[in-house]
């Protein structure tokens, strides 16, 4: 390989590293702003059956898709090195 295809590579995996972490921030500041969202929610009507049945299938959707797509990828990532 030569010297500008590694320089090249290198760009390329530096742009991904960026982007997935990007990508992880971005999701756990939406996770964070969902969660200030049922916190105001039950702050203004109060804890009800209705509120923990929306919190837990918000929390239980968003820990199946972090399982399912940011941990997949580490699965992945890991057993290649």
């Amino acid at each position: 390989m030569s010297h500008q295809n590694k320089d090249a590579s290198q760009k390329v995996k530096s742009s991904q590293k960026f982007f997935e972490g990007y990508a992880k921030r971005k999701e756990h500041e939406e996770f964070k702003m969902d969660l200030n969202n049922f916190k105001s929610m039950i702050e203004k009507e109060g804890l009800s059956s209705a509120s923990a049945i929306k919190l837990q299938n918000s929390m239980s959707l968003c820990w199946r898709k972090h399982i399912k797509d940011l941990d997949m990828d580490l699965g992945k990532f890991l057993m290649k090195v």
